[in-house]
Order: structure tokens, then C-alpha cells, then sequence
């Protein structure tokens, strides 16, 4: 573990170069349908592809990311369809989009997107 905790205590500021946001951590998922196996899930988000794939290449990463490959296994996916920018009036009123992690009795977060103005 102690490969993995230099991974961490580095990664944000290259994630953050890139634009990176952390969106979700899971320690354990609830599998609804099918198979997981992994035992921690993490969700990030990032301007743009182009922005993803600039991080992940980025050669800084590169060699951070060496502390986190001899020290775990992962699967690394990139989605699109998550697009909480507004359109049109919202943004020429003010609008930002943001999100909200709002706790709940079992202390798992919820994220919801919602509009607040700057």
C-alpha cells in the first residue's frame, strides 16, 4: 500500500492541471445487474476528452501512475454524455453549473447538478 499512497499524494495536482474534477469515490459498489469486480469505483470529470487523454498521457502522470500500476489492477473508461454546461440563456444570465454532494443517513454522498448564479 505503500506504492499506492505515493500515487496519491501526487495525483491531485497533475489531475488538476488538466482540468480534472473528482465527481464520485466508492469503496464498495452495489451491483443492481451483471458483475463488478473491482472494489472501488471512482468517478472523475474533465472538460473535454482531449483534456482526458492529455492527462492520462501527460508524462508527469506517466511516471506518477507507475506507483499505482505495480500496487493495484484498474480499468480506465471514459464516458461522454455527461454535459451539465447550460445552453443559451442560462449562461448569458449568469448561470454556472455546479454540483452538490448532499449526505445521506448511511453517509454515502449523492451528487446532483443544479444551476447557481455567479
Amino acid at each position: 500500500m505503500e506504492e499506492y499512497g505515493k500515487y496519491l499524494a501526487n495525483f491531485a495536482e497533475i489531475f488538476e492541471r488538466h482540468g480534472g474534477k473528482m465527481i464520485g469515490r466508492s469503496l464498495g459498489a452495489e451491483v443492481i445487474e451483471g458483475e463488478w469486480a473491482m472494489p472501488r469505483t471512482v468517478i472523475m470529470r474533465f472538460p473535454t476528452p482531449e483534456d482526458v487523454r492529455r492527462w492520462y498521457a501527460d508524462p508527469d502522470y506517466k511516471d506518477l501512475a507507475e506507483h499505482r500500476l505495480r500496487s493495484s489492477k484498474a480499468n480506465i473508461v471514459m464516458v461522454g454524455g455527461l454535459d451539465w454546461r447550460p445552453k443559451g440563456v442560462e449562461r448569458a444570465m449568469g448561470f454556472e453549473p455546479t454540483t452538490t454532494c448532499l449526505g445521506s443517513k448511511d453517509s454515502t454522498p449523492e451528487l446532483r447538478p443544479h444551476w447557481k448564479l455567479t
